[in-house]
């Protein structure tokens, strides 16, 4: 249980949504960063997207959010529960964007 004025951890255990994607793309079909010597893998991650300050977030869970580095091209889907393809920047904590999909509203079951 974590105490008051404890921060949670910055990145929580890998879960179904966030795992590596079953299509990873293949070695050498994308160029690295030479700073970085290898590319972060493409990775699923799941959440709604919400627009904090002039910049978008997507909030997995109550303690887990990850900013995003497509701005302008995420506006039509503020507020939306998503599935995003991208990799993960952990120094920053930010996702690189490949694609996004939409999905069905959990809160409302179609009538």
């Amino acid at each position: 249980m974590q105490e008051p004025g404890q921060r949670a951890p910055e990145r929580p255990e890998p879960t179904p949504e966030t795992q590596p994607s079953s299509n990873p793309v293949p070695p050498g079909s994308r160029p690295s960063s030479p700073e970085a010597g290898q590319a972060p893998p493409v990775e699923t991650f799941v959440g709604i997207i919400d627009k904090q300050s002039d910049s978008y977030v997507l909030l997995v869970s109550g303690r887990t959010s990850y900013r995003l580095d497509n701005g302008q091209e995420l506006e039509p889907y503020a507020g939306r529960r998503v599935r995003i393809t991208g990799s993960l920047d952990q120094a920053i904590n930010l996702i690189r964007v490949e694609k996004v999909e939409v999905l069905p509203d959990e809160t409302h079951p179609p009538s």
